[in-house]
């Protein structure tokens, strides 16, 4: 009997151990993440924010984080940033929320993420309750009590992108394009989608007798990428003569391949957002223009709502940025403006 206490006593001490060191390896975690990357201005800051986004498109994200740290050392505001990755330390959006509200922040942007679903939801309306501002901000807005979405619409963003199609291929043979969709957008009944297939089509149907059927593929990092869907089109729907993508990274991998193939010239690439590398392309032909989205004004804009909002200024609860095309005919306009 003795014997047997003794083994359940071990055992128990041996469970107790291995909980405290996972607790303060989960401790650790947090605090390695949730440091305070405070911009750079005099005195205390006004109020303490914290910057939470997934990074499924990189070009995109550095371009709101910028606009969020410029306005906040404008702003004498103090800014935790965290990237969510469940793969990395199994900390989601919902979860720097949950730290932020119990650390009695003044205010979360945060952007959309695919995998939580109605745990962000719970988050954000948990927030608000607790007397906190959150502005949504970037992909798509969440159906939650957020105080603010700052983003571009989806419409007005297929629209502009059926303009681009229509105007890359308006030559004198039919256009047959073909729109990449990022693993963001992987939910066919997600409204988000359906806004921006909307509002390309409805602008394609300005041009029928131009446009004809399109095709639709879809990027999975686990499986195939942009430059290997590319491929595939090329292979298998030759007819395709535009490719559409949705953000810098699948915008550069689809140039290359069409630049592998030796197509260029007879498929044009049309893509999003703005980087040094997809400017040096359109310079040299390769990829005809892209959608600039405007990360950089979406985070400038998403630390003056906050404010707004605790500050009582009177504003809308949807503040859309709009969007611009980038094309070979304007890229010195546009680098003037950016400067």
């Amino acid at each position: 009997m003795k014997t047997l206490v003794k083994i359940a006593f071990v055992i128990l001490v041996l469970i107790s151990i291995v909980a405290i060191v996972a607790s303060i390896y989960f401790y650790n975690a947090v605090n390695q993440k949730f440091q305070s990357d405070v911009p750079n201005f005099g005195g205390d800051p006004k109020y303490h924010f914290s910057l939470i986004l997934t990074d499924t498109d990189s070009t995109y994200i550095s371009q709101i984080k910028k606009g969020v740290y410029d306005a906040a050392a404008k702003y004498n505001v103090a800014i935790e940033f965290h990237e969510s990755d469940f793969s990395k330390d199994g900390l989601l959006n919902s979860d720097y929320i949950n730290i932020a509200r119990l650390a009695k922040l003044d205010g979360v942007i945060v952007n959309s993420s695919n995998n939580e679903g109605a745990n962000l939801i719970t988050s954000i309306n948990e927030a608000i309750a607790s007397g906190m501002v959150v502005s949504v901000t970037g992909y798509k807005d969440i159906q939650s009590s957020r105080n603010v979405y700052v983003g571009t619409s989806q419409f007005s963003y297929g629209q502009k992108a059926a303009e681009l199609v229509y105007e890359a291929g308006n030559g004198p043979n039919l256009i047959y394009p073909a729109i990449i969709f990022p693993s963001s957008y992987q939910d066919e009944t997600d409204n988000n989608t359906n806004l921006f297939e909307l509002g390309f089509k409805s602008m394609a149907k300005s041009f029928s007798e131009r446009f004809q059927d399109f095709l639709y593929e879809k990027t999975n990092s686990k499986l195939l990428g942009a430059e290997d869907i590319t491929l595939n089109i090329l292979k298998e729907n030759p007819e395709v003569n535009v490719i559409f993508c949705m953000n810098a990274k699948d915008t550069i991998a689809a140039a290359q391949a069409v630049v592998d193939r030796y197509r260029v010239g007879s498929v044009f690439i049309v893509g999003t957002d703005v980087n040094d590398e997809i400017l040096d392309y359109i310079d040299k032909g390769i990829i005809y223009g892209v959608i600039d989205r405007n990360g950089y004004l979406i985070g400038q804009s998403s630390i003056e709502a906050l404010i707004n909002q605790i500050e009582g200024t009177m504003q809308s609860s949807y503040k859309d940025i709009d969007i611009k095309q980038v094309t070979k005919s304007n890229i010195s306009d546009y680098l003037e403006q950016e400067n």
